[in-house]
């Protein structure tokens, strides 16, 4: 569970509707919503771009945001975040209040601790999964969730969901067996590389047409 507190105002907003959420943003305004356990209707409310963008940068999805609004607190996590990352525009976001006595759903990210004795005699780490789907009470959920690869001693060696280690009140829902993470050698030039997709469909249509050129030049 993270013990940083993460704070943010809010105010009310009166425009609602495309051309008016649009202006807005072109204010540095971004529309928001406000909903869940304890609230009868959805609320409509702004903040500001800069800030939603600050708090972004030191939130994951499934820390606890407390905001502001009319000098009452909810704690919330974000949801719905629509944005231009071309030009780092918010269009709009939700503020999802979750009941604080059930526990609830969050994709938390992997963060990745440790040296392995594998990648350091020159194999590759690879990463089946840079995030897992947990389930706990929302003050319990972690911001992330650490996996030691130190365990990745040979290429022989694998890191399965069973193995990370969750905090207390956690649970996984991932099946136990799935490969988190493991080591490969690395490719020689020699080793060509897989064919794709479409480069095995290229090559199947030229031996289909190919007996079928033959029967025309024969007519």
């Amino acid at each position: 569970m993270s013990t940083v507190s993460h704070t943010i105002h809010v105010d009310h907003r009166d425009q609602i509707g495309t051309k008016k959420s649009k202006l807005l943003r072109a204010q540095g305004i971004v529309p928001a919503t406000l909903y869940g356990s304890g609230i009868k209707e959805p609320i409509s409310l702004q903040v500001s771009a800069r800030e939603f963008s600050i708090l972004l940068d030191n939130v994951e999805e499934s820390s606890l945001v407390d905001i502001v609004y009319k000098k009452k607190t909810y704690k919330t996590l974000l949801r719905n975040i629509e944005r231009n990352p071309l030009k780092n525009e918010f269009f709009s976001v939700d503020f999802y209040a979750p009941n604080l006595k059930e526990t609830t759903e969050v994709e938390v990210a992997l963060h990745f601790v440790g040296v392995s004795e594998s990648e350091s005699q020159g194999n590759m780490l690879i990463k089946s999964h840079d995030s897992v789907l947990i389930e706990a009470l929302p003050t319990e959920l972690p911001e992330f969730i650490e996996v030691d690869i130190s365990e990745l001693k040979t290429v022989d060696d694998l890191i399965r969901a069973g193995d990370v280690q969750l905090p207390t009140g956690v649970t996984l829902q991932l099946d136990p067996d799935e490969v988190i993470a493991y080591t490969e050698a690395p490719r020689t030039e020699e080793e060509p590389d897989d064919l794709s997709s479409a480069e095995m469909d290229a090559i199947e249509a030229a031996q289909t047409a190919a007996p079928n050129e033959e029967e025309s030049s024969e007519a």
